[in-house]
Formats: C-alpha cells, structure tokens, sequence
C-alpha cells in the first residue's frame, strides 16, 4: 500500500521540491526555519490558493468537497492547485526558502546584497549617504507623468526606481516612453549606462532575490 504523506512533507513530494532545486532535504523532518520557509513560499500564491492549498495538504479535503464548500467544479479544484504548484515550479527562487530555510536564505542573501550593492556604489561614485542615489523620488525633478504612477505605488527613492528599471515589474500608466524618460534622468547621474538593454530581472522573485540579481546583473555589464 502506497504511503501517505502528511503536511508539508505531502506538499513538498507535489512540488518534487528536492528536484528543482537539486537540493536533497529531508521532507518529513523538517526545521523550524525550513517550515518558515514553506509558509513564506505559499505566500506568494494568491488568497485563493492559499486557502485551496492549505485545505487539501494540510487539511487533507478532497477535491470534490473543496469545491462544494465554494461552489467550483472538482477540475476547477484541480487546476487551481496544479496552477499554483506550476507558478512555484516557475519561480523557483521561492523555493530555496524552504530548502535553506527562510532565516539562513535570507541571511545569505543580505550578504550577496550588500557586496553587490557596495560594488554598483564604488563603480558610480557613490560614497555619501547624501548622495541622490539614496534621496527621495522627488530629488529627480520627474515630469508628473512620470513621478505620479510610481509614487503611487511605493516607489518612493531613487534607489527603487532603479530597481524597478531593471525588473520586469509593470505600473499602470508608465510605459516605454515614462520608461525612457526615467532612465535619461538616471543615466544623466551616472547610475545607469546611457544605452544598451537594460536587465529584466524578474519581478516575481523575492524581493531580496530581485535586489541581487539587479546589482549583480547591473556590475557584469558595466
């Protein structure tokens, strides 16, 4: 008789967890920090595939009454779950929250942040704290167009414009002209090269893992 899995150990062997991150974890004997992690993970995923998640893993409720409880099909059930495992699978860098657990990944990668960065600053001349690089979105003198859909939101310093120019990340009303505009502005302070691609780093990575692969990617093309 086949063995059943409980939670997350269950939800691991879904996601072949040890296979995408060619990591080799123990499911079912996990750390503190390593179900940290699982929890930070699923956080990515929509309120409703949380709540999906959770109850058929965790809870261990099928499809089809999943589905009674909030009126979807039993394949709609189904997909919902397969969708968001596939969404992991495709933004792995999740994952290794819960391989290298969630407070030793994010430790490793404050470190890996902080040499980045201090490389991109000596490369631009960044040596005060006064510096524009660390002011407020309003020290770049932006044309309302501009200024106006990434204050509203929460791209508040000019750090964070440059982090969302080099991300694949989208804002409502700022397009490949507000885009271009930005980047002369930057360009013209020396913190970003005036022409060439800039990175698309993906937006749906970690935060901390976004910020990483900018710099890093930003100081290989210099």
């Amino acid at each position: 008789m086949p063995r059943r899995y409980s939670y997350p150990e269950n939800l691991l062997s879904a996601l072949h967890l040890n296979e995408e991150t060619q990591r080799m974890i123990s499911y079912d004997a996990l750390t503190d920090d390593q179900r940290k992690g699982v929890e930070y993970a699923l956080s990515a995923l929509s309120e409703r595939e949380q709540i999906v998640l959770r109850e058929h893993f965790c809870e261990g409720i099928g499809y089809k009454a999943i589905g009674l409880h909030y009126n979807l099909s039993e394949s709609r059930t189904r997909n919902i779950i397969r969708d968001a495992l596939c969404w992991l699978h495709k933004n792995p860098a999740w994952l290794y929250y819960i391989t290298d657990g969630f407070e030793a990944r994010t430790a490793y990668l404050r470190q890996q942040l902080q040499m980045e960065e201090q490389i991109y600053c000596e490369r631009c001349g960044i040596t005060s704290p006064t510096h524009l690089y660390y002011q407020g979105l309003e020290a770049l003198h932006l044309p309302a167009k501009c200024y106006n859909p990434l204050s509203r939101n929460d791209v508040k310093t000019v750090r964070e414009v440059l982090i969302f120019l080099c991300s694949s990340a989208q804002i409502r009303n700022f397009g490949a002209l507000s885009a271009t505009t930005v980047r002369e502005y930057l360009a013209r302070e020396k913190l970003l090269p005036a022409g060439g691609a800039l990175p698309c780093c993906n937006a749906k990575t970690p935060r901390l893992d976004l910020e990483v692969e900018v710099f890093r990617t930003l100081n290989i093309h210099s």
